[in-house]
């Protein structure tokens, strides 16, 4: 995969007439490595702000962490690289890596503003933490001269009213508060554990994940040689076209809460895929960044469906439980509209919630993708996630298969009428194992 960055995506942009002002947003941090966490405040931003371009600009030295990195400037930059790799609209800007010495936000956004002009409106992005701080910054309170700020809260560590007031005083309209369920992580936990031999994938973008394995980095807090941005992204590349376009589609017909329970769930599928070596894992993120593609619909839009698609369920059933009709239903329609949606990814979104008697390996790792990606919190839930890597995935897929049918007979729910088959059906090959 070739390098681009940002700021050479934005001078095309502005060069090709993009027809009004350009409005971007920056990420800023060590990304030392960058993880799911800086990925989902980016996603929040775009979103909710309406962004047309979101930079992943690493820090040369950043002045709260001035302490030596086991990564090189040119590792980091790498790896932002690959994490820019799961959405169209994101990408690495070296800008403070290039310039050297301790990165202030202020020097940056002052440069970037002279740099654009008009041509561009500039939304900085950040955590809580660092918000709360900003003020206090190089010129922090001056930031809003050249930006407007995100403040990307996380649902369970709101700021105290006292906090958001001063922050409101400060940078008054210019302030624009989100909130986020963000991935309980940062790159300190990350390199610990993977200097503990545990490299937590599901906390990673796959590529960055298989590059830290592949290379060995952050094994040792010694520093890493004879490693660049050139050696990680050799054989890497961007998402197809087809998943960045389908990916929008379904951010305008679900709603926020399902859009991003689907990407994490795409993400896990991938994840179980590459850990298992059993599927491709573009074809599981595929198939788990769709699975949930009726979800949006009404009761009677579902029913609609099942009359104009062979979806392989029965409208008794289908009346008594409508909940599950979303898989079949988009199943069938999708393999009309997608022609890169083939039967294997087929069968896998129809059977996400019910299961089916045979399941192929594909099958299996978006049920268990689907129970529990990590924005689910139920209380066994941690409990099966830690199983992955160290049980088979038919050993998962029946922990995560057995719970959700004891779940649904302690709650006196209706059972999909296959499920005791299905049931009999794992039993029976245990039996025989």
């Amino acid at each position: 995969m070739e390098y681009r960055d940002a700021c050479t995506v934005l001078d095309e942009l502005v060069e090709g007439g993009f027809g009004g002002t350009l409005r971007v947003g920056i990420l800023g941090g060590s990304f030392d490595p960058p993880h799911q966490g800086h990925l989902q405040a980016a996603r929040r931003a775009h979103d909710e702000l309406d962004l047309d371009l979101v930079m992943m600009m690493p820090a040369s030295v950043s002045p709260f962490k001035q302490t030596s990195s086991p990564a090189t400037s040119d590792i980091r930059r790498g790896l932002c690289a690959l994490a820019c790799t799961d959405e169209s609209w994101l990408y690495p800007c070296d800008f403070e890596l290039q310039s050297g010495g301790v990165s202030y936000t202020t020097d940056t956004l002052a440069y970037l503003s002279q740099r654009y002009g008009q041509a561009v409106s500039w939304y900085f992005i950040a955590g809580g933490d660092a918000l709360v701080t900003m003020p206090s910054w190089k010129e922090g309170r001056g930031l809003t001269d050249y930006a407007s700020i995100i403040g990307v809260i996380v649902e369970d560590r709101p700021l105290s009213p006292s906090d958001e007031q001063m922050l409101r005083e400060c940078y008054g309209d210019k302030l624009h508060l989100i909130s986020s369920d963000c991935w309980d992580v940062s790159s300190r936990a990350i390199r610990r554990r993977i200097q503990h031999d545990e490299l937590p994938y599901l906390w990673l973008n796959l590529q960055v994940a298989s590059c830290i394995e592949q290379f060995g980095l952050y094994r040792s807090s010694e520093h890493i040689g004879d490693v660049g941005c050139s050696d990680l992204l050799a054989g890497k590349m961007r998402r197809p076209e087809h998943l960045y376009a389908a990916t929008e589609e379904l951010r305008g017909r679900v709603s926020a809460k399902r859009y991003y329970h689907s990407l994490r769930v795409a993400h896990m599928a991938e994840v179980l895929a590459y850990q298992y070596g059993c599927v491709d894992p573009e074809l599981a993120y595929s198939a788990g960044l769709l699975h949930d593609w009726d979800k949006g619909l009404t009761k009677q839009e579902l029913l609609d469906k099942l009359e104009r698609y062979d979806c392989g369920l029965d409208r008794q059933t289908a009346t008594q439980m409508p909940w599950i009709i979303h898989g079949y239903s988009a199943a069938a329609s999708l393999k009309q509209s997608f022609d890169w949606v083939d039967d294997a990814i087929a069968h896998a979104i129809a059977h996400h919630t019910t299961a089916a008697i045979e399941m192929s390996d594909l099958e299996k790792i978006i049920y268990v993708a689907d129970l529990i990606e990590p924005g689910r919190k139920f209380p066994k839930a941690e409990e099966l996630r830690k199983q992955i890597g160290h049980v088979s995935l038919d050993e998962l897929y029946f922990s995560c298969f057995k719970h959700t049918y004891a779940y649904l007979v302690d709650q006196d729910a209706l059972i999909f009428p296959k499920m005791g088959n299905i049931w009999n059906r794992l039993i029976d090959k245990r039996k025989q194992a």
